[in-house]
């Protein structure tokens, strides 16, 4: 799935939180590990999807909805 795709299949099921996993682990594209966060998160608020993108390993607290961007320190 593409991270457009993602987002639109959270729309689909009218998901509450919307949580990618499966991503920036590897660098294995031709395009920057971090693009298809950025990707998914611009679409996700562009469709008024709530979503959080924890660093990998992290525990995430449902009532905590930050956490946007945080590969931008990483790059």
């Amino acid at each position: 799935m593409t991270p457009e795709e993602a987002v639109a299949a959270q729309a689909e099921i009218h998901g509450k939180l919307f949580v990618p996993v499966h991503w920036g682990t590897f660098d294995l594209g031709n395009h920057s590990w971090y693009e298809p966060a950025e990707r998914l998160v611009e679409a996700a608020v562009a469709a008024k999807i709530e979503i959080v993108t924890p660093r990998i390993g992290e525990i995430v607290k449902l009532s905590d909805h930050q956490n946007f961007f945080w590969w931008q320190g990483v790059k």
